[in-house]
């Protein structure tokens, strides 16, 4: 409903705010401020259509290709602003900090309608390899183009200086990241290659689909990592809900995100849980299988200042779900090992 509103306005169009830039910068001028405003919730709109696409698989409701995707002006500065000096100050017209980082809400749309789509599940295995690779491609542009204080990366977390604006924001933005290169490469588990194995398949073919499996892995890996050395800054509200951003006052904005946390480490962790039925002789699978139990301990380790009958049963739960992941995965580990000694016996 609120994208079709927006349409109606003719949100989706730069004409909105290019056609008085020129004419009327006076702030204060009414039909200025009002065509800014318009621009900023095709913004929320989109960000959260995409959002919600990424999330749910559901087609989404905004299409590239009929809206003017030109970012708002001075966009990476304000949206990481540098830690050095003082902060900037962000008066009533502002462009405000949008959710998550819009080029990289772009790259999810681009994402889901190349790897996702009806059409992309007919994809050949050459095919579908190439455009995670180009994908993967603009994911590390879009990495390298964000300023060094807020880049995210791969691997071990490594605790930097706080940043003193938005707290909330480098913590979302690297999980961003993490479940973005996740999603790019899981897509290479619908490959024949990878169900045939190395049987009747190319080799090089095969190495592919595998390199792409153990960076979607170790991209979730990374994840719980993150999530376990930050935790004590991550707000309870943004760890159990989506906020509703956009209305907050703007002296709140500055330590929350509109996005519910606790969906990174429940996909990090179904992840790394398909990897352990794949490989259950993995040599790190035990670690694996470890690194599950992160979850119900970042549950516990969120701060609330009180704790509802909602939210208790929520951790119960996950509480409930992550054990039942790790019983199936031992399972399977013993499964495995078993059969390996059987082997070996005969």
């Amino acid at each position: 409903m609120a994208c079709r509103v927006m349409f109606m306005l003719g949100g989706e169009t730069g004409e909105t705010v290019d056609a008085f830039r020129e004419s009327s910068k006076d702030p204060q001028d009414r039909k200025w401020r009002s065509q800014r405003m318009l621009r900023r919730l095709f913004w929320l709109c989109y960000g959260f259509d995409k959002e919600i696409c990424f999330r749910s698989g559901q087609p989404p409701v905004i299409h590239d290709e009929y809206c003017d995707l030109t970012l708002p002006p001075n966009y990476t500065e304000i949206q990481y602003p540098s830690t050095e000096g003082n902060p900037i100050r962000y008066d009533d017209m502002t462009i405000p900090i949008f959710p998550g980082d819009l080029r990289l809400t772009m790259l999810k749309s681009k994402t889901y309608r190349t790897l996702y789509s009806a059409k992309a599940l007919r994809k050949s295995d050459a095919q579908l390899l190439q455009d995670i690779r180009e994908l993967d491609d603009e994911l590390e542009q879009w990495r390298l183009n964000v300023p060094p204080g807020h880049r995210p990366t791969l691997g071990t977390f490594q605790e930097q200086h706080p940043i003193p604006v938005y707290r909330m924001q480098p913590i979302v933005i690297r999980l961003e990241y993490h479940y973005m290169m996740c999603t790019i490469h899981r897509a290479s588990g619908r490959c024949e290659a990878w169900g045939q194995q190395w049987r009747s398949c190319k080799t090089g073919m095969m190495e592919g689909v595998n390199s792409s499996m153990l960076l979607a892995v170790e991209a979730s890996r990374s994840s719980l990592h993150f999530l376990r050395t930050v935790i004590s800054s991550v707000r309870p509200e943004a760890f159990w809900c989506v906020l509703a951003w956009s209305i907050l006052p703007r002296s709140n904005r500055t330590n929350m995100a509109p996005r519910m946390i606790i969906f990174y480490p429940m996909s990090a962790i179904l992840t790394i849980f398909c990897s352990i039925l794949a490989n259950p002789l993995d040599p790190y699978v035990e670690e694996d299988l470890h690194l599950l139990t992160v979850v119900p301990d970042l549950v516990r380790d969120v701060r609330r200042r009180r704790t509802s009958d909602v939210e208790i049963a929520h951790m119960q739960t996950v509480t409930n779900f992550v054990a039942e992941l790790i019983r199936l995965g031992h399972c399977a580990i013993e499964k495995a090992r078993r059969s390996q000694r059987q082997l070996t016996q005969s």
